[in-house]
C-alpha cells in the first residue's frame, strides 16, 4: 500500500507473486502438490493447523498450505477414505497422490 502526502492511497497487487503468511504465530505456508488419478472431481478436506476444502480434477493441483499435520477426508466410489499427512517445508516438493489404485496416500 502506498499512501501519498495528500492522503490518497494506492494498493497494487501483482500476479504471480507469493505472499508469505505470518499471523498468530503460525509458520509461513509451503507449496503442496496434490495429484488425483480419479477421472472425476474429488473433494478433499484437510483438517490441521488450518482447514482446506479442495476439489481436485484429474492431474496436479498446487496450493499454498500452512505446515503441519493434517487429517485428510475424501469420498470416491461411495467409499470414505481418511488418514493423516505431514506437510513440511523441508523439501522442494510436498506431493500427495489420491488414486483408486492406492486410495490412502
Amino acid at each position: 500500500i502506498k499512501v501519498a502526502k495528500n492522503g490518497t492511497s494506492r494498493l497494487t497487487l501483482n500476479g504471480c507473486e507469493r505472499i508469505e503468511l505470518l499471523s498468530y504465530g503460525l509458520p509461513n505456508p509451503t507449496n503442496l502438490r496434490l495429484a488425483s488419478h480419479y477421472a472425476f472431481p474429488v473433494t478433499v478436506t484437510l483438517i490441521g493447523p488450518r482447514q482446506y476444502y479442495l476439489t481436485l480434477a484429474l492431474g496436479f493441483t498446487r496450493v499454498d498450505i500452512v505446515r503441519g499435520t493434517y487429517t485428510y477426508i475424501y469420498t470416491a466410489y461411495d467409499k470414505n477414505y481418511s488418514g493423516t499427512i505431514e506437510v513440511t517445508g523441508g523439501s522442494l516438493h510436498n506431493t500427495v497422490v489420491f488414486s483408486p489404485l492406492h486410495p490412502e496416500p
